[in-house]
């Protein structure tokens, strides 16, 4: 039998793993709160000032990161596809103030673009799992937070004007749409470590820490009363499992997706009811005039659009109904369209297709489902019938991208490693043959 050597301070590396660095783990916490944080309720004359501050917060961090970066021996930065085609989007958004209706807006939000992913090139640095575990931990004091708000101030901790009838949560979020995706998304998260046996490395160490995480998180992601989002991180965690996972987790995942569809076929008429029962421009009805009416003012542009970020423009307000002025069109891809001609359109799309072959990639490297897969398939879904990457920054869009950062710099990695270029090693990531997470959360713990 071949005698496997194993060099000094791998052990060391592996287990990082599960458990980074304490200054590392501080770095993951910073910059997800950084980005959950451009969602939070801000005054309307400070929203811009309070998204810069939190760009500031996050570029900070990882400019921190990068400091330390050579004595903690975090693997060099990995500029890919995406990131250029992001540079090129950002280069379009930049030269369109030029012909912006709205320039001061348009220069603004492609800065916030570019500092956002200056921050990134840090934040890639951070192991996987260490950003998952500041997700989860994000995730809940965000719950926890927005239920003591609505409590002490139910003004504020609930929607105005709710759609569905009931009380909306939307605790210290913009709006009760973008928590219920936050939170929902972050249980997509808990489902697929659940299948990949990384659970009670991303959850905590003990099972009441678990189980307060899970209820806090859980009940915060129902509580939005998200429909159509809900919807969507369903549907998008069916597919991700259902393309990617083992065989039976794929047995599964068809199964529940049949199921769904079947029950939403016959279910469609009430649903469609209940929809156009509600008031506003929440509507199925609602949406589909937002569409037809931005489809109408793109054509009338010239080829570069109206400008980056101009959609929600005063000059604007005349095109849409009186009792409902959407402040984007309910479709990414469509506002994209709108505001920087078919140029723009082509390099989101490209961006969100190469996101997902680049995180599908990764699965035979890693072994696991990637996480990023599924939180790209949710941006992707969720830009169909709402706001989530075009415009003003979200936390889905900029959580997919430095996730899909992190899975592929891993995956390159470690397929250097199988070649046996031992030089390019760097710490945090698996060896093959590889242990589940779980596994080497119980040897560190022990």
């Amino acid at each position: 039998m071949t005698e496997t050597r194993q060099q000094p301070g791998l052990r060391a590396s592996v287990d990082s793993v599960v458990s980074p660095p304490p200054r590392l783990a501080g770095f993951a916490m910073c910059f997800v709160v950084a980005l959950t944080a451009l969602e939070f309720q801000a005054p309307t004359p400070f929203a811009r000032l309070w998204t810069v501050i939190c760009v500031a917060v996050g570029l900070s961090a990882t400019i921190m990161l990068a400091l330390i970066a050579r004595r903690a021996a975090l693997p060099a930065i990995r500029i890919g596809t995406v990131d250029w085609l992001f540079l090129l989007f950002s280069a379009i958004a930049l030269i369109s103030t030029t012909w912006s209706v709205t320039p001061e807006s348009s220069l603004t939000q492609s800065l916030v673009g570019l500092l956002l992913w200056l921050a990134l090139l840090g934040a890639r640095r951070i192991p996987t799992l260490a950003l998952l575990r500041a997700l989860v931990g994000t995730a809940a004091l965000v719950a926890a937070i927005s239920f003591a708000v609505a409590l002490a101030i139910p003004s504020v901790g609930f929607q105005p004007n709710p759609s569905a009838g009931l009380p909306e949560l939307r605790g210290i979020f913009a709006h009760q749409l973008r928590l219920g995706l936050f939170q929902g998304t972050v249980v997509g998260v808990i489902v697929i470590a659940a299948i990949n046996g990384e659970y009670m490395a991303i959850m905590g160490r003990t099972r009441l820490t678990r189980a307060i995480t899970l209820l806090l998180i859980g009940s915060c992601a129902v509580a939005p009363i998200s429909r159509l989002y809900s919807v969507t991180v369903f549907i998008a965690l069916a597919l991700t499992v259902l393309l990617l996972g083992s065989t039976r987790w794929r047995l599964l995942a068809a199964f529940g997706f049949v199921a769904g569809t079947i029950t939403l076929a016959v279910y469609w008429d009430r649903l469609v009811g209940q929809l156009d029962s509600v008031e506003g421009g929440a509507t199925l009805s609602g949406r589909t005039n937002t569409w037809e009416r931005t489809a109408r003012l793109a054509a009338q542009a010239d080829y570069g659009g109206y400008g980056y970020s101009t959609f929600d423009s005063p000059i604007f307000d005349g095109a849409f109904t009186v009792n409902y002025r959407p402040l984007h069109a309910h479709n990414s891809f469509l506002q994209s369209y709108f505001e920087l001609g078919l140029i723009g359109l082509t390099i989101v799309v490209g961006i969100v297709v190469a996101m997902l072959a680049g995180a599908a990639k990764v699965r035979k490297s890693l072994g696991r489902i990637p996480y990023s897969a599924f939180l790209v398939i949710v941006v992707a879904l969720a830009s169909l019938t709402g706001h989530s990457i075009t415009g003003t920054p979200t936390t889905a869009f900029w959580l997919a991208f430095v996730l899909y950062c992190t899975e592929t710099s891993e995956a390159a990695r470690t397929r250097k490693i199988n070649r046996g270029d031992v030089r390019n090693r760097g710490p945090y990531l698996p060896l093959a043959p590889q242990r589940s997470a779980a596994a080497r959360y119980r040897e560190t713990s022990r």
